[in-house]
């Protein structure tokens, strides 16, 4: 260093004399704190504050300005694999490293501390170090110098990244297992800000929230070579506490927004945008990973939260809340195609499960709707009401009620208004509609044969109206013929009826043989 140690002898050698040359002895007091000041502002090219050697990890006290435009990672490689035990380990070189030492360095994700071997290129190593694990590494793996302005003491929480996560610049540590924070009076570190800034001070534009007004900002750039993710700000939480009975939850990053006093905007606890400026790459505003490391599967809890979830909405204060999530638009946004959405193989059980006790379920109000209010594929299974298991494989519709709900009727088809022409209606491309049962043909649910099947078929051949038993006992076919016997209707009001017994207890032969006037029957 040129001018500190010069001006500070300078200064030193008058001292004794002070008293015989005053005037020599302040002038040389103000060179001597304009060089101070000088060497404080001016980077050295060699050590980091210049006057102070580098012994790994320089400690900083005190209010002091400090000028970081200098490297701080001298990198070489190693010169030979190792295992993860040796002590010694030879490097290609020893430039810009700090000599004498100790100090620092970083091979992979092990840092190791430089005992002895300064300048030269052959260094007595102690491995492990600062909590990191020990492990083998190859024939020219990088060697970083860690060279970090360290402020406080205390152990490098990594354990969240993997051992990963070194400082490159500032380690600020406090506490340590072997010594905690015990008093909650804040955080290690806090940066305050107050605005008041008019609209006109703001160079994008009121309505523009990206403009680095905050009290810190996280900046990342990752170029066309990057291969790792690009993060500005990562934070991470773990916790080994048991103390079930009180918070025990670790939180990565907790963000608060408040609107008090007589304010009119919106406190939000986290903004986050995802910006998509190419059509090769995509966006996402928020990526939820719920990830579960104890092989063991986790069911969806209904009564209280789940063990792993995406996420968890909770409504506080002294007042309900109007919803947990809510799909936005305003004048100048885009709207989304899907509001919901779920791909192929995300989900096992249920989309969605409501288990809340809310008077109704799901409302769809139709607002300004062109489409269907809700549509059902042939292949994602039949729509259930009344059960949570489907009777029949081939039904799309089931409506059921378990014994004992008094549910009656079980479906009601109806119409507010005289002038609407269907109440329910039935139709298909064949022509021919079955309605409770079908004649032949696999998966039927009533087989038209059996006592106490009822059915309707509709077809172009004609029509019937089937009731119980293997024979038909009331049929409207061939010309709007009634006929209640067990052969086919005649053309003509002639033949001879069939026993009163066939006719259950519907007609007698004895009312048939009054009434020769009907317009649909036979007389002898």
């Amino acid at each position: 260093m040129s001018n500190f140690p010069g001006a500070v002898d300078t200064f030193s050698s008058k001292v004794a004399h002070a008293s015989r040359n005053a005037a020599a002895d302040v002038n040389a007091l103000q060179d001597s704190v304009v060089a101070i000041e000088t060497e404080l502002k001016t980077p050295n090219a060699t050590h980091f504050l210049g006057y102070m050697p580098l012994a790994g990890t320089d400690t900083i006290t005190g209010d002091k300005t400090f000028n970081a435009g200098v490297s701080f990672q001298p990198t070489t490689d190693l010169n030979g694999a190792i295992d993860n035990a040796v002590v010694s380990i030879a490097v290609d070189s020893a430039a810009g490293f700090a000599n004498p030492g100790p100090f620092t360095v970083m091979v992979d994700s092990e840092k190791m501390r430089v005992t002895a071997g300064y300048g030269g290129t052959s260094w007595t190593v102690t491995r492990a170090y600062d909590g990191t694990q020990a492990a083998a590494h190859s024939d020219e793996a990088i060697v970083r110098g860690i060279k970090v302005l360290s402020v406080g003491t205390g152990d490098d929480v990594w354990y969240a990244l993997g051992g990963l996560g070194v400082a490159q610049t500032m380690d600020i540590r406090m506490g340590s297992l072997a010594s905690p924070i015990t008093t909650g009076f804040g955080p290690v570190l806090k940066v305050s800000r107050t605005d008041s800034i008019p609209e006109a001070n703001m160079p994008l534009g009121i309505g523009a929230n990206f403009q680095g007004n905050g009290a810190i900002w996280g900046a990342s750039y990752g170029d066309a070579n990057q291969q790792a993710s690009t993060n500005a700000v990562i934070g991470t939480a773990v916790s080994v506490s048991t103390q079930n009975t009180h918070n025990d939850d670790a939180q990565g990053l907790t963000g608060v927004g408040s609107i008090e006093g007589t304010g009119t905007g919106d406190g939000i606890g986290g903004y986050l945008v995802g910006s998509r400026k190419t059509t090769t790459g995509s966006t996402n505003a928020l990526e939820v990973r719920s990830s579960n490391f104890t092989a063991q599967d986790d069911n969806f809890l209904p009564t209280t939260a789940s063990r792993t979830m995406g996420g968890w909405a909770t409504a506080g204060g002294n007042a309900p809340s109007a919803v947990a999530w809510n799909v936005g638009f305003f004048s100048t946004a885009q709207p989304w195609h899907v509001g919901y959405g779920a791909v192929t193989n995300s989900v096992t059980d249920y989309f969605m499960y409501d288990n809340s006790g809310a008077t109704n379920g799901i409302l769809l109000t139709g607002a300004s709707r062109t489409g269907f209010g809700m549509a059902i594929a042939s292949g994602s299974g039949p729509l259930l009401v009344g059960e949570v298991a489907a009777l029949s494989s081939s039904s799309l519709l089931e409506v059921t009620s378990a014994s004992g709900t008094g549910r009656d009727p079980l479906a009601r088809w109806g119409s507010a208004g005289a002038s609407d022409p269907f109440s329910l209606r039935l139709n298909n491309g064949s022509g021919t509609v079955y309605f409770a049962f079908v004649s032949g043909g696999a998966g039927q649910f009533l087989t038209g044969t059996a006592t106490g099947d009822t059915g309707i078929k509709v077809a172009t051949a004609g029509k019937a109206w089937h009731v119980g038993g293997t024979t038909k006992v009331l049929t409207v076919d061939g010309g709007n013929q009634f006929g209640a016997f067990g052969h086919a209707t005649a053309a003509q009001q002639s033949g001879t009826p069939v026993a009163a017994t066939d006719l259950a207890s519907v007609i007698t032969l004895a009312n048939f043989l009054r009434t020769t006037q009907l317009a649909y029957g036979w007389i002898a």
